[in-house]
């Protein structure tokens, strides 16, 4: 099952895996329920696929929120010209999960003379603005060595 589990960890999808092996998809499954070893390796399949797809995702996000996108600007219904879009919600996403600073939610734990340790939760709102999405874009395209000219103000 071998040739299962490297295409299911290509593909993420269990039906062209199993054709990829040879094998049906109601008889994978068969043998994953009767089977410990071969359900832990379909596991591990799946996690290098949402790996692998985590990190896509991951860069497409930073891309969207860091360069943007081109959207066509349509004026009486014919296309005059091209702006650049970017998305802060994604760029908050991937701030939030990458920088402790972002984080929607800390941990404080407390530890005193004995063993026991108390972890403490407390959840605020995220307060990411405008001005520091920018200097976020500014920053990440410096650092892949891009040029950015910032129009000054009030002009």
């Amino acid at each position: 099952m071998k040739q299962f589990c490297e295409s299911l960890a290509k593909q993420g999808n269990v039906t062209r895996a199993a054709e990829a092996a040879g094998v049906t998809r109601v008889w994978v499954y068969r043998v994953r329920a009767k089977n410990e070893r071969f359900a832990k390796a379909w596991q591990n399949a799946e996690e290098r696929y949402t790996d692998r797809i985590g990190g896509a995702a991951e860069r497409a996000a930073i891309r969207r929120g860091v360069k943007g996108w081109e959207e066509k600007v349509y004026q009486s219904g014919e296309c005059v010209g091209t702006r650049t879009r970017f998305s802060d919600t994604l760029l908050v996403k991937v701030l939030e999960a990458n920088n402790p600073k972002y984080a929607k939610t800390a941990t404080l734990q407390v530890t005193g003379g004995t063993t026991s340790t108390v972890a403490v939760t407390h959840t605020h709102e995220l307060g990411v603005s405008a001005v520091d999405l920018e200097q976020v874009r500014l920053m990440l395209a410096a650092a892949q060595g891009e040029v950015i000219v910032v129009p000054l103000e009030g002009k």
